[in-house]
C-alpha cells in the first residue's frame, strides 16, 4: 500500500490553519504527496487562497473576498493565526518542495483570469506539479487544454457517474471523487458509488492511465472505502493520521 499518495486537503485544515503557507508546508513535513488549495479573485483581481467566499468563518470578519484587496486581505489572519496566502506564496512552497505536488481548486468563473492563472503558473515552471482543478458541473472552458496543453486538468465529478467520459469530455489528466461537506452527502455517495459501480469505473481510468484520487478521509472507514474502490490516492484533512493507517496496513 505504500504505492497510494497523500493529499492534504486544504493543506490538512485539522493540523493547521488552512489554506495557509504554514499548512502546506506542515502537509509536506508529515508526508503528504500534494496538497489542494482554493484560488479566488480579490477585489483588484489578485489571486488569493481562500476557501469560503466570505471571512466571516476564517476571520470572524462578514466581507466577501471580492470587496478586500490583496493588501488588506494580507493583514487577516486565518484563525488569529496565519496570514491568508496567495498564489505566489504557493509556488514559492512548491519551489522548496521539488517534489511535491498542487490541486487548485478554481473558485471563480472569470475565464481570462483563468488564462492569467494559467500563465503565472507556466511562467513559474510548475506547470507539471500544479493542476487547476474543478467541478464537473461548472462554466470551466472544455477548450481550455487545447489552448493550454502544457496546463494539467483534474475533474471533481458531482455524482460518481460517467467519471471517465466527463474526464474526457474536459481532457482532463485525473479524477478526484468523494462526498462534499453537506448532511448525508458520504452517505448518499457511498450508495450511489454502488448503484453506478463506480469501482468498475475507476478500473477502466486506470486502464486509460487516467489517475483517480478519492476523499475527503478523516476515518479508518473512509480510507478503507476508498481504498477498496481501487483509488491511486486519498484527500484527508489530517495527513499523519493517514500516513499513520498506511503504514500499518
Amino acid at each position: 500500500m505504500s504505492d497510494i499518495k497523500i493529499l492534504a486537503h486544504r493543506g490538512g485544515l485539522l493540523n493547521a490553519p488552512e489554506n495557509t503557507v504554514k499548512s502546506f508546508e506542515l502537509a509536506f513535513e508529515n508526508g503528504a504527496d500534494g496538497i489542494e488549495c482554493d484560488v479566488r479573485l480579490s477585489k483588484d483581481g489578485q489571486f488569493v487562497l481562500v476557501h469560503d467566499e466570505n471571512l466571516k468563518r476564517i476571520s470572524g470578519e462578514n466581507k466577501l473576498i471580492s470587496q478586500l484587496t490583496l493588501s488588506e486581505l494580507k493583514k487577516k489572519k486565518v484563525f488569529e493565526k496565519e496570514p491568508i496566502a496567495d498564489i505566489y506564496d504557493l509556488f514559492e512552497v512548491l519551489i522548496k518542495y521539488p517534489d511535491k505536488e498542487c490541486y487548485l481548486e478554481i473558485c471563480f468563473d472569470n475565464i481570462e483570469k483563468l488564462f492569467i492563472l494559467a500563465n503565472e503558473i507556466l511562467k513559474a515552471d510548475l506547470h507539471n506539479r500544479i493542476y487547476l482543478l474543478f467541478f464537473s458541473n461548472s462554466n470551466f472552458p472544455k477548450n481550455f487544454k487545447i489552448k493550454k496543453k502544457d496546463v494539467k486538468l483534474s475533474i471533481m465529478p458531482v455524482l460518481p457517474l460517467k467519471i471517465v467520459e466527463k474526464a474526457e469530455k474536459f481532457h482532463a489528466d485525473n479524477i478526484c471523487i468523494g462526498w462534499v461537506n453537506l448532511f448525508m452527502a458520504r452517505e448518499l455517495f457511498m450508495i450511489l458509488s454502488k448503484i453506478f459501480r463506480l469501482k468498475n469505473q475507476i478500473q477502466t481510468a486506470d486502464e486509460k492511465n487516467i489517475f483517480v484520487s478519492g476523499g475527503v478521509a478523516n476515518r479508518y472507514e473512509e480510507v478503507d472505502f476508498f481504498l477498496n474502490l481501487g483509488v491511486r490516492a486519498i484527500w484527508t484533512d489530517d495527513v499523519p493520521f493517514v500516513r499513520q493507517y498506511i503504514i500499518d496496513h
